[in-house]
């Protein structure tokens, strides 16, 4: 039999405050259901409400929809066996939707045990003993399910929690190895840092570059050089006091070999809403080679531009040594051995060939000293000079030559290599002076492979390959950095007798060749200068300087020079060893002359720095007129230079300012008989 019976409560207030209980009975025995909810009624009128089945099927198909507060189950059912009842309400989960109580007419401690296990609230024996229990029972069932239920719900809102931290503790973790792995991946050094300026966290370049653990905490000054802590401090305070970031650039100690290296230094405080700044977060990013290029940069610029100034100064200088020089020559020449002049213009000679010297220091700075090229032993030069310079230094002093004997001969200047190798001898015992000292010089070969190069003061890159050095070092007082930084400058000197311009040619010997200057010095620690030359294969001996010879046939030459000075000189001594002579004081009046008498004039002596129409522009017109034209160019620049500018140009000789009228005739009557070939053509026009 199916049915539901509601029981009213006692009472209004009661009925108020009590909570009906919703019990379903499944039991095969309407007497032992009927009994039950006398049982129920009489201790609690209108506490429950019921609701019976016969059998476990379709207890279970009514447990849907009647949702029952508590099951009062018989054990022995005639379709489903009481266990697996237990078993069908849980329906998969821990234990039952609701509370059940078990009922059974043969009480066994094994079933009662296995069906608490399976989630009953209670067991009961039918019997008259259980009818004063079951209101009790079913009380307590209930309010125990619910107690279960609550903790069952709570568990698993924990488990909810728990699931969503551990999600939440995922992502920050994978947010840190983010962090982590960006920290390390970038190039920069990483800090973080409290407001004081302590160092929290550093990533692994920091650590490596400054010395320190990942453990320490340390302040960031200790890594900053003395000179730019106080404007360091002051832009710290200043960005802490105002909650904002900054920059400045910084020079921070390396702890592997105790130098430093600028940076860049960036900081911003890390904000909490609300809140000010508990932490900063930085980087430094090395500016060392950026610093390096930009003052090799500068270095470069500043000495193009006094190389070009010092040219300049040379090149003008040289023409008028041409008047001294060519004018006391000329008049030496005239005089005869008794006359009491020749004392005085010997002097004048001599003091132009020093001030001539001097011009040739200031070319070789320039990069365009006289140069002609051979091939040079480097051994031999480092090895002759050290003989000579001996003789003139303080018996302190040890001058001691280190040679390696495979070292290929380059194509240079001898007289440059031994002028590069004295001054940089006679720098090195000055700097030791009157105290016991050594001079060690060196020469080799050292091959450049791309790796490391070393720091060139000339201001670019070394390029791979093979090379010849000359190393100078001593054991004096050493330089500092700012005397390093004007060590090559021109007349910069510490001495009080020197004239500054002995490493000044050297910087431009080496740097007219392609080479590179390496410096290496400290106070109290000596100075090392290390001179690399590129080992360019030799390709023979140029032409040397040109000595005297005998008269050679007269001939027309026109002399091209805006100098009056030169023009003079140079046509007073031709005009004595037998040559007509025309003069022009420009290049337009050059062209002019030449024009008109092309077909007398057998050369043309022609400056190649003038005002208006320059020298080569000259040539260009002088070439249109006759291809065949003869050509001197008159330069106190290099033989170098004239040849890098005009290349192998046929009936193109050279002459070097200043001269005296000696070696002008001379130079001029080796140039006329090389061109009087039998096979030769006229100079007016092609053969």
């Amino acid at each position: 039999m199916r049915g539901q019976t509601r029981v009213g409560p006692k009472n209004t207030s009661e009925g108020a405050a009590a909570c009906v209980l919703k019990i379903l009975i499944v039991d095969d025995d309407a007497a032992d259901r009927e009994i039950f909810k006398l049982y129920l009624k009489t201790d609690q009128p209108g506490a429950f409400t019921f609701a019976e089945e016969g059998t476990g099927r379709a207890g279970l198909d009514r447990l849907q929809s009647f949702q029952p507060d508590c099951v009062l189950l018989d054990f022995n059912l005639p379709d489903i066996d009481g266990l697996e009842m237990i078993r069908r309400l849980s329906n998969g989960r821990e234990f039952p939707s609701c509370a059940v109580v078990m009922l059974t007419a043969i009480g066994s401690e094994q079933i009662a045990v296995e069906a608490m296990k399976l989630g009953v609230m209670d067991y009961l024996v039918k019997g008259p003993a259980s009818s004063e229990a079951l209101p009790r029972t079913v009380a307590s069932a209930v309010q125990r399910f619910r107690l279960q239920d609550q903790v069952v719900n709570q568990r698993v809102a924990l488990e909810r929690r728990n699931a969503e931290l551990e999600a939440i503790r995922a992502e920050l973790f994978e947010e840190k190895e983010r962090y982590r792995t960006l920290t390390e991946a970038i190039p920069q050094l990483v800090w973080t840092a409290d407001s004081e300026g302590r160092i929290q966290f550093a990533n692994h370049r920091l650590q490596d570059y400054s010395g320190r653990s990942g453990d320490d905490v340390w302040p960031l000054a200790q890594l900053l050089h003395p000179d730019d802590l106080q404007e360091f401090l002051t832009r710290w305070n200043d960005a802490v006091r105002k909650h904002r970031a900054f920059e400045s650039e910084v020079r921070l100690l390396r702890a592997h070999d105790r130098s430093f290296r600028w940076h860049l230094l960036r900081a911003a405080p890390i904000r909490a809403a609300g809140e000010s700044a508990v932490k900063w977060f930085g980087t430094f990013t090395d500016l060392e080679d950026q610093k390096q290029a930009e003052e090799a940069l500068r270095q470069r610029q500043k000495l193009d531009s006094i190389g070009l100034l010092a040219g300049g100064i040379a090149h003008d200088f040289n023409n008028l040594l041409v008047g001294i020089m060519g004018g006391a020559s000329f008049a030496l020449d005239t005089l005869d051995g008794s006359h009491p002049a020749r004392s005085m213009l010997e002097i004048v000679v001599r003091s132009s060939e020093r001030a001539a010297h001097l011009t040739q220091q200031l070319l070789a700075y320039a990069g365009k000293g006289k140069t002609f090229l051979e091939p040079v032993s480097i051994p031999r030069i480092v090895r002759d000079t050290c003989e000579l310079v001996r003789a003139s230094v303080p018996k302190t002093v040890q001058i001691i030559d280190v040679l390696d004997a495979d070292v290929p001969l380059i194509q240079t200047n001898t007289g440059q290599m031994e002028q590069l190798v004295m001054n940089l001898v006679i720098n090195a015992a000055e700097a030791i002076g009157e105290a016991n000292g050594n001079v060690t010089v060196r020469a080799g070969r050292e091959r450049m492979n791309g790796g490391p190069a070393p720091s060139n003061v000339l201001g670019y890159a070394v390029a791979p390959g093979e090379y010849v050095f000359i190393e100078v070092s001593d054991s004096g007082g050493g330089m500092d950095e700012q005397t390093q930084a004007r060590i090559f400058d021109p007349f910069f000197t510490t001495k009080f007798t020197g004239r500054g311009l002995g490493l000044a040619a050297v910087h431009g010997i080496v740097r007219s060749l392609g080479g590179a200057i390496e410096l290496r010095s400290s106070p109290g620690k000596g100075s090392t200068f290390r001179v690399l030359l590129p080992a360019k294969t030799a390709i023979g001996e140029a032409a040397g300087a040109v000595e005297a010879g005998p008269r050679g046939k007269a001939s027309v030459i026109l002399i091209v020079d805006d100098e009056e000075a030169v023009r003079t000189t140079a046509r007073s001594a031709l005009e004595r060893d037998g040559h007509e002579v025309l003069t022009a004081s420009s290049g337009a009046e050059g062209l002019e002359i030449y024009g008109k008498n092309m077909g007398r004039i057998g050369l043309i002596l022609l400056d190649l720095s003038m005002p208006g129409m320059s020298g080569s522009e000259t040539l260009t017109g002088l070439r249109r007129i006759s291809p065949w034209v003869r050509v001197a160019i008159l330069s106190g620049y290099s033989e170098q230079e004239f040849s890098a500018r005009f290349g192998d140009m046929q009936l193109l000789n050279y002459i070097q300012k200043p001269f005296t009228s000696a070696s002008l005739a001379s130079a001029v009557h080796t140039i006329l008989t090389a061109a009087e070939a039998p096979e030769g053509a006229s100079h007016g026009s092609p053969a």
